[in-house]
């Protein structure tokens, strides 16, 4: 996964919970995270809404 992804989930991420966007240092933490294949509080998030977006498209194929 890219940083250019991930940054783009958490920023959906924030806009569902009106809250302020991540900042900078906190996406490459997840990225990280997702490189070494190590614990971040915020991957879990990042992962259910990418199963998010893929359903939302699925749905739209139909």
């Amino acid at each position: 996964m890219t940083l250019s992804e991930i940054k783009f989930r958490l920023i959906t991420i924030a806009e569902k919970r009106n809250r302020p966007y991540f900042d900078m240092i906190v996406v490459k933490e997840v990225h990280e995270a997702f490189k070494n294949n190590t614990y971040h509080e915020l991957k879990n998030y990042v992962l259910a809404e990418m199963e998010v977006s893929v359903l939302n498209m699925v749905e739209l194929g139909r």
